[in-house]
């Protein structure tokens, strides 16, 4: 009984060790990919703001190469030095010893639901030619356009399509409609209607406003993606001087189903699109020397080519086995006339309009 009860406790003290064991080796593990993680968050933003300030050189020293990007051929003057422009193109670079992607995009991309105008805006957008077709896709439209009215508008009453508080109240979205116009762009996710109006899914049938550059950002209060402002009070300033906005959102900036949609292109007409902007962001081949005339210009009538001032950088760091990465996206203004530096007479420092870790 005594050898039974020992070889008991036996069994029992080893597991509790081999227990301890797995515990420890848990932890150690943990403690290792909190630490890389917390590591590549930080190589990711030196990343960030690195890229930005690049991009800020770049545009003092070629400021023609700004505008009408993707049209013509970048200007390096004799250098072999990379360039960085608002188009998407990979950047390879390392930094804290791992590897990092960054590419930069221009923000004023997607539909703009901002302002108290929102409605109007879409609807130029979706409906270029100001004619409505009495098709599905044309009653989808018309159905969440009067969702989103109602959504912005001060009032209670309800358009056709409409929904106003007590409708949302039996969904289970009590704090619904904000009746004010929109703060944040993920608001328009919760509106019912939005992936269908604008095509419902992107090639490879992903959905669309799984793409937060379907969706163009809302400014911060006091600020705007257009240019041409005074540069009185300024500190900092640059040989830039971004054109006017259109309002018409960025080409490189935007997905493949806005392009799609806004355009009015067939799928054979996209994948030539897409196959011309590639071969820009790869080797910076001209959109005139890949793509049929007619096509681009209609592209153009849609769709800026010029730079706004606003970039989005988006950053993936690596660790080196490529088991764990992390990604930032960042959002700041490059106009020194938006106040995008810090002015210690005004006290006036912001240029942050967006920033996700993820």
């Amino acid at each position: 009984m005594a050898l039974i009860m020992v070889l008991g406790v036996l069994a029992v003290v080893g597991m509790m060790a081999a227990h301890v064991a797995i515990v420890s080796e848990v932890t150690a593990r943990e403690a290792k990919v909190a630490a890389d993680r917390s590591q590549l968050r930080y190589a990711a933003e030196s990343a960030a703001a690195r890229a930005f300030w690049l991009l800020a050189a770049d545009l003092a020293e070629y400021p023609n190469d700004h505008t009408q990007v993707g049209l013509r051929e970048v200007e390096n003057q004799g250098t072999d030095e990379e360039r960085w422009i608002m188009d998407g193109r990979n950047h390879r670079a390392n930094a804290m010893g791992f590897d990092v992607q960054v590419a930069i995009q221009d923000a004023n991309s997607g539909l703009d639901f901002s302002g108290n105008d929102a409605r109007n805006n879409v609807e130029a957008a979706l409906r270029p030619d100001d004619t409505i077709e009495a098709d599905e896709q044309a009653g989808t439209i018309d159905e969440f356009l009067d969702i989103l009215a109602d959504y912005v508008d001060p009032d209670d009453y309800e358009h056709l399509h409409g929904k106003e508080n007590e409708l949302y109240e039996d969904e289970g979205l009590p704090g619904m409609p904000r009746n004010a116009p929109i703060q944040f762009r993920g608001e328009i996710l919760w509106l019912e209607g939005f992936a269908e109006a604008v095509g419902g899914t992107e090639p490879g049938s992903r959905p669309v406003h799984a793409n937060a550059q379907a969706i163009r950002l809302v400014p911060p209060t006091g600020f705007s993606f257009s240019g041409g402002t005074s540069r009185r009070g300024t500190r900092r300033r640059t040989t830039y001087r971004p054109k006017q906005s259109s309002g018409r959102p960025s080409f490189f900036g935007s997905p493949p189903q806005l392009i799609r949609q806004l355009a009015g292109l067939t799928d054979q007409e996209l994948r030539a699109v897409l196959d011309a902007r590639e071969r820009w962001e790869q080797d910076g081949t001209p959109l005139t020397d890949t793509m049929d005339p007619e096509l681009l210009s209609r592209l153009q009538s849609r769709f800026s080519f010029d730079e706004s001032g606003v970039a989005t950088i988006e950053v993936t760091a690596t660790a080196a086995d490529g088991a764990i990465r992390r990604a930032l996206r960042v959002t700041r203004g490059c106009q020194p006339a938006r106040n995008a530096y810090t002015d210690m007479k005004k006290k006036d420092a912001i240029s942050c309009w967006e920033r996700v870790v993820f």
